[in-house]
């Protein structure tokens, strides 16, 4: 199923958005960008989920629901391009493969020790982190 991927500023108060657009850092860390915003905001109901970009691409973005019980979804690593590139318009949508608890992908990055797609490989088709990881080779670059 294909998601709409909104815009943090119309989901969070301004100074939420700041915080989350510190996240961060470069590009291909959109795990840890997802993981870090459930992490960092307890206080507001947001989940990690992971899915496909662009129809290929392996992606992890967050699910919001609001007080009214309302989903939406938002992508900190979009964001991050949006704002380091300045530019302006839209989002893309992505395709919803899995919502997983944080607990889970916290103790999977800890145990690996590296943060990572979990569900998806990092391009449709490839194999996934876990299965790199069982024949030894764990791939480290994603997005």
């Amino acid at each position: 199923m294909t998601v709409h991927i909104e815009r943090i500023k119309r989901l969070f108060p301004k100074d939420v958005c700041k915080n989350m657009l510190e996240i961060p850092s470069g590009y291909g860390q959109c795990a840890y960008n997802s993981a870090k915003a459930v992490i960092d905001n307890p206080e507001y109901n947001i989940t990690y989920c992971e899915g496909w970009l662009s129809g290929h691409i392996g992606h992890a973005f967050n699910k919001f629901v609001d007080k009214k019980g309302i989903e939406h979804y938002f992508d900190l690593s979009q964001e991050y391009i949006k704002y380091k590139n300045n530019t302006k318009g839209g989002l893309k949508d992505v395709e919803f493969e899995k919502e997983l608890p944080i607990e889970y992908v916290a103790r999977t990055f800890y145990d690996d020790k590296v943060a990572h797609l979990i569900t998806v490989p990092t391009t449709r088709g490839n194999k996934t982190y876990a299965q790199l990881k069982e024949i030894g080779f764990e791939e480290l670059f994603f997005d």
